[in-house]
């Protein structure tokens, strides 16, 4: 499980998510990197530093259990070392029919228990489960105690099941589809309050359309005055960072202030 007495180094952490996002083939470096990071003080994460520490052009397979992003056996493994087991439901969604993007994720993963709720897509379903583990255990997923609270159900009261097809009602990850959006003064002045006002404690936002996100996706959504859509992972946010991914390219921006994100074109829709 993940050791939570080291706190995580988020800009390696977005520089690998982000690789993540965007490769359609398996790379055992970027797998072994991420098992490092989120695994510290485990016989895995030494494994995977000895691979990554191997000499140059060594021809050597990947040790059994770290091709994570190549085998979905493996991502699953993954998962259960950070600590998501019995009682966490995992939720496919199939994005082949959306329009490509930039990082053409053609898979969606939701990854739940009870009232949490968090998203992770790839191009191939392992690297969507992968970018599900990594945003879950960046939240503290595992960290929760729900004991006293009831199992999510369906509207018809059924028992959801690990591994379910996920229903027309999920939200994807899409935030130019939340509704039409103008840029204008109102908008510039709306989120210098939300972030100004209310960050880091975003549970205080008033605003349903904003929140809706946050809660379903860990996520907070922006558009630039170009067009462009974006987005900012809440465990950054917590931690004091500014950082917008774009969703069409695989580029992130880091931003030092309020102020230099509005003077970039970025206002929360």
């Amino acid at each position: 499980m993940t050791d939570t007495t080291h706190p995580l180094d988020l800009d390696h952490l977005a520089d690998l998510r982000l690789r993540l996002r965007h490769t359609g083939e398996p790379d055992p470096d970027l797998g072994c990197a991420i098992v490092a990071l989120l695994l510290p003080n485990t016989i895995a994460a030494a494994s995977a530093a000895a691979w990554l520490a191997r000499p140059e052009g060594a021809r050597r397979g990947i040790s059994a259990g770290h091709d994570i992003t190549g085998s979905v056996e493996d991502a699953l493994r993954f998962l259960g070392q950070l600590g998501f087991g019995p009682g966490w439901a995992i939720i496919y969604g199939d994005l082949s029919d959306e329009p490509r993007r930039a990082d053409g994720a053609r898979h969606a993963v939701w990854l739940r228990h009870r009232f949490f709720d968090c998203s992770g897509r790839g191009q191939t379903l392992a690297t969507a489960l992968v970018d599900v583990a990594i945003h879950a255990t960046a939240l503290g997923a595992t960290g929760y105690e729900e004991e006293d609270l009831p199992l999510l159900t369906p509207e018809d009261g059924s028992e959801r099941c690990d591994h379910e097809v996920p229903s027309k009602q999920l939200v994807l990850d899409t935030p130019d589809t939340v509704r039409e959006f103008t840029l204008s003064d109102d908008s510039v002045e709306r989120t210098r309050q939300v972030l100004g006002q209310r960050w880091p404690d975003l549970r205080m936002i008033g605003d349903s359309r904003i929140t809706a996100g946050i809660e379903g996706t860990g996520r907070l959504y922006l558009k630039n005055r170009d067009g462009r859509f974006g987005a900012m992972d809440t465990y950054e946010l917590d931690a004091g960072i500014l950082r917008v991914v774009d969703r069409d390219a695989p580029v992130s921006t880091r931003f030092e202030s309020f102020e230099d994100l509005l003077a970039a074109g970025w206002v929360v829709i």
